[in-house]
């Protein structure tokens, strides 16, 4: 890597913030740029440092962290946030994946997940596991249900349906189980550089930004 991942840390919890940049202020390959309590200034500093990866808590004061990344999605497509998440948040989970965000971080995950997730999102990857799959599925099927009088609801009216190969058919459903390339590539018996390519090839394809667009888009035309 020829410089460090620009990282963005915000949180109105002071002590937690503290720790947090604290910790990743020790990793070489990371460089904290800037600090927030508020969603505004998260908002104002992302604007001015331009960080790679931004950790932002959900619930925060003036903007929370899903107005927040719905507005770094739609002013810079390349900024990875990642939303930090207590217990009773989770619930705004796929609210937050469908505003913009990469993926979600459970506050009581260990320092070496941290990093490890800072690393995985800024390569491109997605913080998507399992049993957020089977919850975007839930809460999409819930969205349809309450639409039966009107137009069903598309999560990605403005793509159109493009005729996909029956190998990135295969790709697109194990992505949208929550599998990693790791996985899939073992699954496929591929090599896990091959899966990378057929992803990006996927991504690209269908005009989507990331693998957490993938599974919305998935779940929605019910490849699963």
């Amino acid at each position: 890597m020829d410089r460090p991942i620009k990282v963005l840390v915000a949180d109105d919890q002071n002590l937690f913030r503290e720790m947090l940049v604290g910790m990743l202020s020790m990793e070489e390959d990371i460089e904290v740029v800037a600090e927030a309590s508020q969603g505004r200034d998260a908002l104002d500093k992302i604007r001015a440092f331009r960080p790679d990866v931004v950790l932002i808590d959900i619930g925060m004061p003036e903007l929370d962290g899903i107005q927040v990344a719905e507005m770094v999605k739609k002013e810079f497509d390349r900024i990875k946030v990642v939303m930090l998440t207590g217990y009773s948040q989770e619930d705004y989970v796929f609210e937050a994946l469908q505003k913009g965000a990469s993926g979600y971080l459970s506050k009581d995950i260990s320092a070496e997940k941290v990093k490890e997730a800072i690393r995985t999102v800024y390569q491109g990857e997605s913080l998507l596991e399992a049993k957020i799959t089977t919850k975007l599925i839930r809460e999409f099927v819930k969205i349809q249900g309450s639409e039966k009088s009107a137009e069903p609801q598309e999560i990605h009216g403005d793509i159109k349906d493009i005729p996909l190969t029956k190998r990135e058919t295969e790709i697109l459903r194990l992505i949208a189980r929550g599998m990693s390339n790791v996985e899939i590539g073992k699954k496929l018996f591929i090599s896990e550089h091959t899966v990378k390519t057929h992803v990006g090839n996927l991504l690209r394809k269908l005009s989507l930004s990331d693998r957490v667009q993938a599974v919305l888009y998935a779940v929605e035309r019910g490849i699963r």
